[in-house]
This record gives structure tokens, C-alpha cells and sequence, in this order.
């Protein structure tokens, strides 16, 4: 049987308070760059079943996405216009 598991990283460590379009833009970059990172988050999971379940498995493939030096735009394009009524 194919096992397939999807594994969310951990929360990174920044400030998530009200700020402008400015500070945000700052924020955006900070999230994909910061090394600080709530890894006690991984804790739970690690004393799981599906852990236990997981730490069996003899072959391993991954696929971890780039967060360093990751292009993010807090207002992607748009693929569609809306035309007025």
C-alpha cells in the first residue's frame, strides 16, 4: 500500500499584529526568510501514531518547497478582469 503524507512546516516567528501595506510587504519577505521558528510545534506529531506509522516506511521521497529567497506577492495577478455591469 502507497502512503502518501503531506507534512505542513512550522509557524514561523514574526510579528502578526495590524500593520500597513508597508510593514506587511516587510512581514511577507521576514515570513519566508526567518530562522525562527516554533518548532516545539513538531512535538504533538512527533510522539503520534502516525508518526510511529510514518518512521516505518523504507523509502522516503520529498519535495521541500524553496522558502529562501521565495518570490511572494501579497496581491497576486489577477487571471480574469471583471468588466462592469
Amino acid at each position: 500500500m502507497t502512503t502518501l503524507a503531506l507534512i505542513r512546516h512550522v509557524t514561523p516567528l514574526i510579528d502578526r499584529g495590524v500593520c500597513d501595506a508597508a510593514e506587511a510587504a516587510r512581514r511577507a519577505i521576514l515570513y519566508d526568510t526567518t530562522q525562527s521558528l516554533a518548532l516545539y510545534q513538531t512535538d504533538k506529531f512527533k510522539s503520534s501514531a502516525a508518526y510511529e506509522k510514518l518512521a516505518g516506511i523504507s523509502r522516503i521521497y520529498s519535495s521541500p518547497l524553496p522558502r529562501d529567497g521565495a518570490k511572494f506577492s501579497p496581491f497576486p495577478t489577477a487571471r480574469f478582469r471583471l468588466r462592469p455591469l
